[in-house]
């Protein structure tokens, strides 16, 4: 369901449970949150539990802020074995992180990938970006 499904379910479940029959309201407790699902932590699972053949599930683990660097990282990198294309949208995504190491990765990742649209975002590159690019290049 849709962020906006759920919360107009909520919506209509609390004002369904705050109606007394009578036209009043009636104080109610607040709807439980949602639970998220099980995010894999640690970085043997992803690399070797059942999110690791799972492309759509190692992008969100690589892209999921929450984690660990290290744990999205090794998502980025089981994804460049089994879901090159994937890997390049997800790495993409992180060259706009903070975390230097991410982004580093990222520009690796996508240096040794064969898809067009890496060889794009790589000749875009600038500074110490381009140099890392540079050098991951000369290392293949």
């Amino acid at each position: 369901m849709s962020a906006r499904g759920l919360a107009m379910a909520a919506v209509v479940a609390v004002c369904a449970a705050c109606d007394d029959g009578g036209g009043g309201l009636r104080p109610m407790a607040a709807p439980p949150a949602p639970e998220e699902p099980p995010v894999e932590t640690d970085v043997g699972d992803v690399l070797t539990g059942p999110a690791a053949a799972d492309a759509g599930k190692l992008a969100a683990i690589a892209l999921d802020r929450r984690l660990a660097p290290e744990v999205r990282y090794a998502a980025l990198r089981r994804l460049e074995e089994t879901a090159p294309a994937t890997a390049v949208d997800v790495a993409m995504a992180l060259l706009r992180e903070d975390e230097r190491f991410l982004r580093n990765n990222a520009i690796a990742v996508l240096v040794r990938s064969e898809d067009p649209r890496a060889d794009l975002i790589v000749a875009s590159l600038q500074g110490d970006d381009r140099r890392l690019a540079d050098a991951v290049a000369r290392a293949r």
